[in-house]
């Protein structure tokens, strides 16, 4: 799941542009089973797509796992979990 697919939910995509974002590729590349291995051993999963927030002391606040069938449960998770960051780490 790529992060346009948030585009739908404009309360997500808009908050989303509140963080630095970045991808980390598990499959099919050089490298891909080592960070395969990264996210085993830090987040006790590599499963796809996962969906991290830290705080700016690299701090995890929460993960989430989006396991299929509808969207917008998950798309609601999402923007609890960076309205909640964005709470107790407001933008400088």
């Amino acid at each position: 799941m790529e992060l346009g697919v948030f585009e739908r939910n404009k309360s997500v995509h808009d908050l989303l542009g509140k963080f630095v974002l970045t991808r980390l590729y598990t499959q099919g590349r050089p490298g891909s089973e080592e960070w395969s291995a990264y996210l085993e051993k830090r987040f006790r999963t590599s499963s796809i797509p996962f969906y991290a927030v830290l705080s700016p002391d690299d701090e995890v606040l929460s993960t989430h796992v989006f396991r299929g069938g509808i969207l917008d449960p998950f798309a609601k998770e999402i923007r609890d979990a960076l309205e909640a960051a964005l709470a107790e780490y407001p933008p400088r």
